[in-house]
């Protein structure tokens, strides 16, 4: 499921390269029709991608609105793996049997896979063979993926799978604590998330997520028309997805920040930080939470605002190259 604001890291996060335990659900379609059924459901060019290769991509309902982001793999000519966040396996399943029809392929839901997210991963470094060291035999439920991870300040990979090993020399920092660290990760790096930032309401551009994850040169796809026309006017809508940072505890999902007394913005993900040394732009906060919200359209970044306790908070912009992978 997607994550939820955490009660404070009992450790700050490591500079050096570490590991977090995970789950994913994935997906797997596969069959002489997987690349076209795909191809015409998914924003992203499947067909064109190499085999071996990874990308990300949406599945839009068909007045464009989302239903997932995923990070697609393709296994082989006819085989590909889609990886969503823990919990929305089934929804995107549900969604791509919808126009399933007579397409020759089948499809396999593995829901709450195990895995490991290494973060700050050497720059250049080659990802390591996960299955080196791994008594996992090679069968098509064990098989290990080894998917990149491009977060900025947070760079690295999941290795999916059960059986998952951590590279040497890197520290997995081991339940609560691991997930608040990957929480705060993800904050810092401005990703959205399933089920916190994104929802069957949202609009793709309002997340900042289809440069990452749209084709505008492939064929038509369910949903495009709406991520089309959002496009051709600037991507301007009546919300978008922005960095927060705040006094006091972090909080809950759902809280309304002010301008002037007036709701402007709403917090979707946010943990206590004590990792940061000292204030940047893009966390003018130190020692108190981080976070990520949806702002009004008429509020410029960066923003003071206020929460209903009369707390402080600022909201600064996500640049739309940063969100380039979940």
């Amino acid at each position: 499921m997607a994550d939820h604001p955490t009660d404070p890291t009992s450790e700050p996060m490591p500079a050096e390269p570490w590991a977090a335990r995970t789950t994913m659900d994935v997906l797997e379609v596969a069959g002489v029709d997987a690349a076209a059924y795909l191809q015409g459901q998914l924003s992203q060019d499947v067909a064109g991608l190499a085999v071996g290769g990874w990308a990300h991509a949406l599945l839009l309902e068909p007045q464009g609105k989302m239903c997932a982001w995923m990070r697609v793999h393709r296994a082989a000519a006819d085989a590909f793996d889609l990886v969503v966040d823990a919990g929305f396996g089934e929804l995107v399943a549900q969604r791509l049997r919808r126009f399933w029809l007579r397409s020759k392929a089948e499809l396999t839901v593995r829901p709450g896979v195990p895995a490991l997210a290494v973060r700050n991963w050497p720059v250049g470094q080659t990802a390591p063979d996960p299955t080196v060291g791994s008594n996992v035999e090679a069968t098509p439920a064990d098989r290990l993926l080894l998917a990149p991870v491009d977060w900025p300040r947070h760079r690295g990979f999941d290795v999916i799978g059960a059986g998952a090993v951590a590279p040497d020399g890197v520290r997995v920092i081991e339940g609560d604590v691991g997930a608040a660290a990957l929480l705060l990760a993800r904050v810092e790096a401005g990703v959205p998330a399933m089920g916190s930032e994104i929802g069957p309401d949202t609009i793709p551009a309002a997340a900042g997520v289809v440069e990452a994850s749209v084709s505008f040169t492939k064929g038509c796809y369910t949903g495009q028309e709406l991520v089309a026309r959002v496009d051709s006017r600037g991507n301007r809508t009546p919300n978008r997805l922005v960095r927060l940072a705040g006094e006091g505890t972090a909080p809950e999902p759902g809280t309304q920040l002010s301008v002037d007394g007036t709701e402007r913005a709403v917090v979707t993900s946010a943990v206590t930080d004590v990792s940061a040394k000292e204030a940047t732009d893009a966390v003018p906060h130190v020692g108190a939470w981080l976070g990520l919200g949806y702002l009004h359209r008429s509020v410029e970044t960066p923003a003071e605002l206020r929460t209903s306790a009369n707390t402080s908070a600022t909201a600064v912009a996500i640049e739309r190259s940063d969100v380039t992978s979940r």
